[in-house]
């Protein structure tokens, strides 16, 4: 990846839109994350860090509170629980098919793994499993 801000903002914008996230159409978040992502790695080598190391740094900084999403734990619980009746490469295609009841769930929830570890966490993985179980046999 280029160390720039066009590459930090691009990198974003496309994870962020990947995985559904309602900020992927917030240019001025988007700028001035990628803005501050590419001002943490510039202090970084000015303080002497290597290339690799800032880079690491301004990635966190780029990502943060986006660790993970919706269709993370979709996913998860599919290939946890549902392996032996859906193929990972048929993933996307049953995801896009229950595409607006998870829509549903990403306005009504905060996706993190700290909220995955609570009681109301629990209770929308197993919200999730129901979902998938009764829209599988749909496609």
């Amino acid at each position: 990846m280029k160390n720039n801000f066009n590459g930090y903002e691009r990198m974003l914008k496309a994870y962020l839109k990947r995985y559904h996230f309602a900020e992927a159409e917030d240019n001025n978040f988007i700028t001035a994350r990628a803005d501050n992502a590419l001002d943490v790695f510039c202090d970084a080598r000015r303080r002497g860090l290597d290339v690799i190391c800032a880079e690491e740094l301004a990635i966190q900084t780029l990502m943060q509170d986006f660790d993970l999403s919706l269709d993370d734990v979709v996913r998860g619980i599919l290939s946890k629980d549902f392996a032996d009746r859906l193929p990972e490469y048929e993933y996307d295609v049953f995801m896009a098919h229950i595409e607006d009841a998870l829509e549903e769930y990403r306005e009504r929830y905060q996706i993190s793994y700290e909220f995955m570890e609570t009681e109301e966490g629990r209770e929308l993985e197993m919200e999730l499993i129901n979902l998938i179980d009764e829209n599988l046999y749909g496609l």
